[in-house]
């Protein structure tokens, strides 16, 4: 004889909760700003050669314009201390990695 069967009551549904506060994105924002990537030693040492490259260009403009009569060329000077700028940004953090040694790796933002 089959096993006798109890008739079951329908399942009461409570509303699902709520979902908790949705915080993700402040705290990737928050992480985000801390992330670094770093550099291979052999390309730090060349960027930092090609901007020390543009910087003595930059001195020799200016030696030029101040010994040459006729010397005058504003887009390229303008465009040479702009990149000569961009420039500065990854002299400060090559000098803050190397401070402690040459063979540090550079940390740089992302």
């Amino acid at each position: 004889m089959p096993p006798r069967r109890t008739p079951r009551s329908a399942p009461t549904l409570a509303p699902p909760p709520p979902p908790p506060p949705h915080r993700r994105h402040r705290r990737h924002r928050r992480h985000r700003r801390h992330r670094r990537a770093q550099v291979e030693n052999l390309t730090s040492h060349y960027v930092f050669a090609l901007g020390a490259y543009r910087g003595l260009y930059l001195l020799n403009w200016i030696y030029r314009y101040m010994t040459e009569d006729d010397y005058v060329q504003r887009i390229v000077w303008i465009a040479g201390v702009v990149q000569t700028g961009l420039y500065c940004d990854f002299f400060y953090h090559y000098y803050e990695s190397k401070k402690g040694g040459m063979n540090k790796a550079v940390k740089l933002p992302v």
